[in-house]
């Protein structure tokens, strides 16, 4: 919520910094977090009733984005011209992917060498980019292995090793993760693109992904450490389906609305103003309505 607010700012360098930094742990998280919610299915059709209702989601909220889209610019977007999901819905696309080819790591042998070799190897094709959240299924697929094989036991870990020493230590890796990111390409951190389309050759592709992957693996680990210290983290982790899907909605607006004003303040003025608005749109969205309509439609197809 908060980077995409700080998005339309991140030509200054000192929002720059602190964008990259979000952007380096944020979609892990919540790539390994649903790995750790993907349960192994027993028969193919259990597992493909876990999937519908996430394409559902997809098809239903791709129509109303397009639809919103249509009506205030008079044309179809970008993405459905590159025959990609509107926008922040391309997560849905690859955790519908994922959770397809979820049985074959739970099969193997070395699940995590596997993931990494995919991801980084696949991305060598030029073609791989926003159709269909092939580039983004690639890039975060990792971290979604990761939480689907080895998610409860690193929650056990963390569960009986945080204690202050550690969350010392995870303040002081975060630390260097915001000194260390702003020199990595933020189209690496958004995982939307081909190492060619880049403008990476293969072997310096590959080193900088693997930078990436290994930056983004300590960074999750890190933040994993504080989660259960906040209850508010953990209200809106209930009605995060909710949050995700209805707030880029209220993110255009806002943007729209206050790029102008905001985007010479002060960095301390802008912070404090996109944190407080986006609290506020989690509170809004984890209330009863948008939660109630977004299960509605789930429940819908199963």
């Amino acid at each position: 919520m908060f980077g995409h607010l700080i998005e339309p700012y991140s030509f200054r360098p000192d929002i720059e910094s602190i964008y990259k930094f979000i952007y380096s742990f944020h979609m892990p998280l919540f790539a390994f977090v649903s790995g750790l919610l993907t349960k192994q299915y027993e028969s193919r059709r259990d597992l493909y009733h876990s999937v519908l209702p996430i394409v559902v989601l997809l098809v239903v909220f791709d129509l109303i984005y397009e639809l919103v889209n249509f009506l205030v610019t008079g044309s179809t977007s970008w993405y459905l011209r590159v025959f990609s999901p509107y926008w922040l819905l391309w997560y849905f696309l690859s955790l519908a992917t994922w959770r397809l080819v979820s049985p074959v790591f739970f099969r193997l042998s070395f699940p995590i060498t596997v993931s990494v070799l995919v991801s980084v190897t696949f991305l060598l094709v030029p073609q791989i980019g926003y159709p269909l959240s092939i580039a983004r299924t690639l890039s975060f697929l990792p971290f979604f292995v990761g939480g689907l094989v080895y998610g409860r036991k690193i929650i056990s870990w963390i569960k009986h090793h945080n204690t202050g020493k550690w969350l010392i230590i995870a303040v002081f890796v975060l630390i260097g993760i915001f000194l260390i990111v702003p020199r990595f390409d933020v189209r690496m951190l958004w995982g939307s693109f081909s190492y060619a389309q880049m403008g990476y050759h293969g072997p310096s592709g590959i080193m900088q992904k693997l930078s990436v992957l290994l930056i983004s693996s300590i960074g999750v680990f890190s933040i994993l450490m504080f989660a259960r210290y906040s209850s508010l983290l953990i209200t809106f982790g209930v009605a995060s389906l909710s949050i995700y899907v209805w707030h880029g909605f209220f993110i255009q607006i806002i943007s729209k609305a206050a790029v102008n004003f905001l985007q010479d303040s002060p960095l301390l003025l802008l912070i404090i103003i996109e944190l407080a608005l986006s609290a506020f749109i989690c509170w809004v969205l984890s209330l009863g309505l948008a939660t109630r309509v977004t299960r509605s439609i789930q429940k819908g197809v199963r």
